[in-house]
Parts: structure tokens; sequence; C-alpha cells
């Protein structure tokens, strides 16, 4: 975007240079409430659109409503079509592709129809795994997290992850394990690392619920080599249905990241929207934010001159709020109507005269200050064409009112999504009790040879054979009572099938053998009386 005069005089902004060119962009909206930042928005991003630029909108700042979605709805208000009129613009409305990642807080009922998605957990990067441990980039939990994604095959999820720690900090423990706990993904917690593994399981408990992070073979996988070209649509990414906030804020650097990554795969410019930033990245981060505000940070700082140019548009309701590191980030900052301590900190780094601070103070509606250029006075911006989320709309209403066809329940995906989890659960539950069996198998025989040891002359036959009965036994409750495959049961007990079956015969010669005892010492009647 440049700003310069145009032919007939007048001073304007323009989207492209004067050679036609789209110049990337990263923009900064600062305003309070109510003086139009998130319709000044929809103007650029309608510019974009109309370019051929793929435009991303990344949530809605918290609010739960849906605001980057509205270009679906043609504008209703009086006061937007006299302005669109006055524009010289035609009302509109656009295709919007509304997309939510999957979680278990999804209605049941029927609501829009949004394309739920996952995205694996392999894709992750250092920065994502940053937030999420709130620690340096460069942290040994960070390298240990990185180093077992690396070992992950595709139909691997978070549990095989945790797993695949769970090995690597083996090699680095100093305490002695403990037995495997379901709630906590069936690790053996350990002691004497830098992060105990009850800290990184504790990592990703929320993605029990918000289960969105998954292996590389699911099928609702985001396709984002895809996504980066569909410039027919705009794609509004929804945080609606995930209760935990740094679940949304997670998400939202996930987002930005792949879209990045995508890159190389870019067609068309591409524009990304990310709503009331000062929320994600306060001036005085602290926890997760300290580091997802980093993470953004870099996003944004590495957009410029990428793929076929990678814009960007950032809003706040608070200009000092906001982290230093975003608003140096922007090529573009503009100042709407300020509160009296964002116009104070502009004013002394900007050295404002008595006129500029009024016209912060006091500005026309819908008229913005170019940072750095201030001279040159207010630019407006046009309105979108298509409606714009006033205060009394509903989005599920007025989706339910234009669209009935499209409403959704997600029972059936909620359904499968569970069983999903289970199915892994249950693989990881498995492989506890097989682990808990060997280890109570192992420890038998270590007290059978230290007896043995004591007493060479006369081994303890009885402690033997408890253990072998009980081998026969679990080998005949799989096989005859859970009904399980000599393969399944093999594996479970770490044997081959040949010794699966034996042991089953020998339980079942057993069973034989106390029945006929039974029989034989039960008393007899004694006859009744006549």
């Amino acid at each position: 975007m440049e700003d310069r005069y145009d032919k007939d005089g007048t001073y304007k902004w323009f989207l492209t240079d004067s050679y036609g060119r789209l110049k990337p962009q990263q923009i900064g909206i600062y305003a309070g409430t109510g003086f139009g930042k998130s319709l000044s928005g929809a103007g650029i991003v309608e510019a974009f659109f109309d370019y051929g630029a793929t435009c991303f909108y990344l949530g809605d700042g918290m609010k739960d409503e849906e605001e980057g979605a509205y270009g679906m709805f043609l504008p209703m208000e009086k006061f937007h079509l006299k302005i669109l009129q006055n524009e010289g613009k035609t009302p509109r409305k656009v295709p919007v592709r509304l997309h939510h990642a999957f979680t278990f807080n999804l209605p049941k009922s029927e609501i829009p129809n949004y394309e739920v998605f996952t995205i694996p957990v392999k894709d992750l990067n250092r920065s994502e795994y940053s937030m999420l441990a709130e620690t340096q980039a460069d942290s040994d939990t960070i390298r240990i997290l990185i180093q077992s994604a690396k070992n992950l095959n595709k139909s691997d999820g978070v549990y095989k992850l945790l797993h695949e720690v769970q090995d690597l900090v083996k090699g680095k423990k100093l305490g002695e394990g403990h037995s495997p706990s379901s709630k906590n993904f069936f690790l053996s917690v350990t002691s004497g690392t830098a992060k105990s593994m009850q800290d990184v399981s504790n990592l990703f408990q929320p993605f029990k619920e918000d289960y969105f992070l998954v292996d590389k073979n699911c099928k609702y996988n985001l396709n984002f080599q895809e996504l980066i070209n569909d410039n027919k649509n705009i794609h509004y990414f929804s945080t609606k249905y995930l209760k935990d906030p740094k679940m949304k804020e997670f998400l939202i650097l996930l987002l930005l990241n792949k879209i990045i990554e995508a890159k190389d795969y870019a067609k068309y410019p591409v524009l990304i929207y990310i709503p009331e930033i000062r929320k994600l990245c306060p001036d005085r981060a602290y926890g997760y934010q300290k580091y997802l505000s980093e993470g953004i940070k870099n996003a944004l700082s590495t957009m410029r001159n990428i793929g076929k140019g990678y814009s960007s548009i950032t809003d706040s309701q608070n200009f000092s709020d906001t982290s230093q590191e975003i608003r140096d980030s922007h090529s573009i900052t503009l100042l709407g109507k300020l509160s009296l301590t964002d116009i104070d900190r502009v004013a002394k780094i900007r050295s404002y005269s008595g006129n500029i601070k009024d016209d912060l103070a006091n500005p026309q509606q819908n008229s913005w200050l170019i940072l750095g250029n201030e001279s040159q006075g207010g630019i407006h911006f046009c309105f979108p064409s298509w409606a714009h989320p006033e205060p009394n709309y509903k989005f599920n209403e007025m989706f339910k009112k234009f669209y009935p066809e499209k409403m959704t329940s997600f029972s059936d995906m909620i359904d499968e999504m569970l069983e999903k989890l289970k199915s892994e659960e249950e693989f990881f539950k498995e492989k506890a009790v097989k682990q808990i069996e060997a280890e109570r198998i192992s420890k038998k025989r270590k007290e059978l040879k230290k007896t043995e040891n004591k007493t060479p002359k006369t081994p303890p036959k009885e402690l033997k054979e408890e253990v072998l009965i009980k081998d026969y036994e679990r080998a005949y409750n799989l096989r005859v009572v859970k009904k399980m495959t000599l393969k399944e049961a093999g594996d479970l007990l770490g044997v081959g099938k040949d010794t699966i079956n034996r042991w089953t015969k020998k339980y079942k010669a057993i069973l034989r053998k106390n029945e006929l005892t039974d029989s034989s010492t039960e008393p007899e009647k004694s006859p009744q009386n006549g």
C-alpha cells in the first residue's frame, strides 16, 4: 500500500504503487472502541481480496462473535447503505469459508457449517513448543520435544509423542520410575530431569478436550498448500468453541506459522488479519504470553518479501498496552481516536504539536493519521461492501436466517473422534499393563534367583510354580475369556504364539484337575428317612 497524490491532485492511499505492483505491508490499526477499526480493516481486506490475494482472519479478538465472517452477508443497516452509495460502491457479499479446530466442546445441535480441522502434532515447530512449555526455544525441554516429534510415524499422535519424550528422558533419569498412570497418558513419571515427565505431560492435558493435535494420517488434517491458493473465498478461523484461552491463543500462533510455512506453494499474495493483537501480545507479557508474543513477532517480521508477498493487519484498542516489538514490526501504523495515555505516549515519541494531539483526541469518524506522515492529515477508508457486525447481531442467528440449508450437526464427527482418542488411549493402556506385568515377573524372578543363591541345594519349587501358574492363568484369560488371538495375547505378555497356546492348555488341565478333585472330595449325601 502506498500513500501519494492522485492525478486530480488529492492525497490518497493506494493498494498498489505507481507501477501497479502490490507492495507487501504490515499494517497496525489503533483506536478506541467504537471508532471503526474493524470497519476500516475490512475495507482494506476487501481491496486485497479484489486484487486477488488469499485473505485470512485469525479469530476475532476473543469476542466469539465471528466478526471476520460477516462478508457472507449483505449490508442491511441504513447508515452503511448510505455510505456505500456516497462512495459509489454496490452492496455485495462474498464467499467465506468457516474453519474451526476440532474440540469435544462443539455443540451436537445444529450450528453453521464450519470446516472442522485437525493438525499433525508432528508438524509443531520450536516457537509453538516454546509457548506451550513457557520456556526458551533453545531449552532442553524444547530440544527433547523436537527430537521426539522427529521420531514419530504418520500414525502417531500426542500419546506416542509423550512416550518418545519419556524414552529420551529415561536415558537421563537419576531416580526410579513409577507405575504408568491413566491420567498421565500412561507414562512412567521419572525424576532427576530438567523438567519432569509430569510437567511435560501437563502441557498436553488440554488437548484431550481440544483434540486437534493428531497423527498425520487423520483425514481432517488441514491442507495448507490448498488453502494458501484459495483466493476465491475469505478464510475465517474461529476459536469460538475452545474454552481454554491458552488453547485459543496457541491455535492462532500455530495457524500463523503454518500459513507462513506454506509460502513456497503460494501463487497469489497473502493477507493475514489478527484482531485485538494486544490481547495476544501485551506490552508486559508474562507466562505463556511472553513466548506467544515472541512467536507472533518473529512470524510477522519474516513475512515481507516471501512467496508472492505476505501482508498483515493487526488492530488494537490500545497503543501503549500493545507489545513494543509488535508495534515496531508495522510498516504502516494508523492512529484513530486514542486514549489520553496513548496520546501522551505517542506525542512524546513523535514530538507532536498541540494540533496533532487534538486530532487524536477528537478526530473525524473513520479518519486516520499515518504515524510518521501526520502532516498530510487524516486518511479515510471506504466501508466494506458487505455487512459489518452490529451490537444487536448474533452470527449463528444470522447464518441460520440466510443459510438454513447449511446448518450442520457435528455429533457423528464428535463420536468418531472420541473413538479415535479411546483407541489411542487403549493402545497405551495395554502397553502399560504389559509393562507392569513384565516388571512384576522380573521382580519375582529376581527374588527367586536371590533365594536360589542363598540355598542352591533346595530351590523353592513353590515360587517357580506360582509364577508359572500365574502365566498360565493370564494366557487362558486373554485367549478364552477376552477371546484374543494368539498373536495379540503373545504381544501383550511378551512371548510367542506357541508359548501362549501351551500355557492355555496347561491352565485348562489345571482347571480340569481341580474339578475332579472337588468332585472326589464332595461328601456323600445321607439317605433320607422313609
